[in-house]
């Protein structure tokens, strides 16, 4: 059985054994993983409440310092992949699936320099983006989704928590967390999810093919 999250074992490095052993995502073969850290700094939502349903650790995984996620639900790992390819996502490296346990997803570390979309516009920007920075941006985004429309995929979250770039290069921004994301019509929002936010559709209810670009509609006046 895994730790509860904040138990004092979720804690020490190599939580959680169970997956100490991950298949790479292109050679098929299977490699260590070494947990360093909780990242309690990426498991706390913004408003201070903890998210049980995911665990965020500094890892090492083919001597190479990552990100790994532990869900206890399903992970759109196929939407991941497909835009990770395309350099939109953090690379994507490894997964391991325990049926009726968790999962683990091993990706790109995201640091030096990088910051999610609310806090540029928030914190950086606080008295409006550059025209240039900001025309560059909004582009990424419309590719980025675009990219998931014509493959019929949906990502189902798409907030500016979601969005990672770097000041700069706003032109290389990246969408994060695909916790819902999956094909059109297949993917489902969570029951338990947040109405206050502007999601589209039902809790519970599948995520369809405009969903995403609805609830970009509801934040792209802040950039």
């Amino acid at each position: 059985m895994l730790p509860s999250p904040g138990s004092p074992s979720a804690n020490t490095p190599g939580f959680p054994r169970v997956f100490s052993e991950v298949r790479d995502i292109v050679t098929q073969q299977t490699e260590r993983l070494k947990f360093l850290r909780l990242r309690k700094d990426l498991w706390e939502t913004r408003d201070g409440t903890i998210d049980y349903l995911n665990l965020i650790f500094d890892a090492t995984f083919r001597e190479k310092k990552v990100l790994a996620k532990v869900v206890f639900r399903s992970y759109g790992e196929d939407a991941h992949l497909f835009l990770a390819v395309k350099h939109m996502a953090p690379q994507l490296f490894g997964t391991c699936d325990e049926q009726g346990i968790a999962s683990v997803v091993v990706m790109e570390l995201l640091e030096d320099g990088w910051m999610m979309l609310f806090d540029y516009c928030e914190n950086r920007y606080r008295n409006g983006i550059p025209e240039d920075a900001r025309r560059r941006l909004l582009k990424r985004i419309d590719d980025i989704l675009d990219c998931l429309g014509t493959a019929r995929m949906v990502h189902g979250d798409s907030r500016m928590a979601n969005l990672m770039l770097k000041p700069g290069e706003e032109e290389k921004a990246v969408l994060i967390d695909f916790d819902w994301a999956g094909e059109v019509g297949k993917a489902r929002y969570p029951v338990t999810r947040s109405d206050g936010l502007g999601y589209p559709g039902e809790p519970g209810g599948p995520i369809g093919a405009g969903d995403d670009r609805q609830l970009y509609g509801t934040w792209k006046n802040k950039i």
